[in-house]
C-alpha cells in the first residue's frame, strides 16, 4: 500500500511539472502560429513570444556577506530571516526560523523582501525556489540566497511557474557549479534565457496553473495524509511485536 500511493504521489508530481511547462512554453492557445525559440531544451513557442535574458527583464540580488550579517546577531524574536532552509519547493518553509532585531533589519533595508519577490537557496538543491506573499513581507532575505524582482513587463506570478519548469530546471542543472553540491550563482539567473509572451498572456498562465496545480497540491496532500496514516500504523505494529506489548501467535 505504501508503495503503491508513494507511487501515485510521484505521479501526480511529474504531472503537475508537465502542465507547468507546456503552459509556460507553448501557452494556452494550441491553435496559435509556431516558430522556432532557438533554444535548445524549448523547441517551438508562440510566433509572438518574446525571449530574453532574465537580466534584461529582471533585477537579482544575493544575499548580506561577510560582517553585513553574522549568526552572532541573531536573536530568540525579531524580523525573520529566509535562509535556504526555509525555501521549499514553490513556498516558504516558516519552522525552523532565524531572527535578527529590528535594527539590523533596517540596516539591511536592501535585504528586506517585497511581495512578489521570488528567492531561491544558493547551495544544494538549486531548483528550489518561492515566491514571496504578503504573509512575508519586509522579511530578510539570508546570506544563502538570491533573490530575483521583476520589472513590470514579466508577471512574477509566471516567471514562478516558468522557474519551475523542466526546461530551467535542465538549464540550472547544467551550469550549476560545485563537485559535490550544486551551487547557484546570480550570474547563472541573470543568464538565464527566458521566454516573454506578452503580459497579458502571462497572467492568464499564471492564473491557469494556480487553478490546475492548486487542485492537484489538494490530491497530493490527501495522498500524503494517507500514505503518513499507514506509515505510523506500520510503525505501531512494529513496536508492539518487537516490544511484547503483542505476540505472535505460532501456528502448528
Amino acid at each position: 500500500m505504501i508503495a503503491d500511493i508513494e507511487k501515485q504521489i510521484e505521479t501526480l508530481q511529474k504531472y503537475k511539472k508537465s502542465l507547468i511547462t507546456e503552459a509556460v512554453t507553448k501557452g494556452l492557445e494550441r491553435s496559435v502560429p509556431m516558430k522556432d525559440s532557438e533554444i535548445e531544451w524549448i523547441g517551438e513557442i508562440p510566433s509572438h513570444w518574446g525571449t530574453n535574458r532574465l537580466r534584461y527583464v529582471a533585477s537579482v540580488k544575493t544575499g548580506p556577506f561577510g560582517t553585513q550579517l553574522s549568526a552572532d546577531e541573531y536573536v530568540d524574536e525579531g524580523v525573520p530571516i529566509i535562509n535556504v532552509k526555509n525555501i521549499g519547493y514553490g513556498s516558504i518553509l516558516a519552522e525552523d526560523l532565524d531572527f535578527v532585531p529590528e535594527t539590523v533589519a533596517d540596516r539591511l533595508s536592501a535585504h528586506r523582501l517585497k511581495t512578489d519577490d521570488i528567492v531561491f537557496g544558493r547551495k544544494g538543491a538549486v531548483d528550489k525556489h518561492a515566491i514571496i506573499t504578503d504573509e512575508y513581507v519586509n522579511w530578510v532575505q539570508g546570506s544563502d540566497c538570491i533573490r530575483v524582482r521583476s520589472n513590470p513587463e514579466i508577471d512574477s506570478g509566471y516567471l514562478n511557474y516558468l522557474f519551475d519548469s523542466t526546461y530551467f530546471g535542465s538549464y540550472v542543472m547544467l551550469y550549476a557549479v560545485g563537485a559535490t553540491m550544486p551551487s547557484m550563482s546570480s550570474d547563472i539567473l541573470l543568464n538565464a534565457r527566458i521566454l516573454v509572451p506578452p503580459v497579458h498572456e502571462q497572467k492568464d498562465i499564471a492564473a491557469y496553473l494556480d487553478s490546475q496545480c492548486g487542485k492537484i497540491d489538494a490530491i497530493i496532500a490527501n495522498k500524503q495524509t494517507q500514505l503518513d496514516t499507514i506509515q505510523s500504523h506500520k510503525k505501531s505494529l512494529i513496536y508492539e511485536y518487537v516490544t511484547g506489548k503483542k505476540r505472535v501467535t505460532e501456528v502448528s
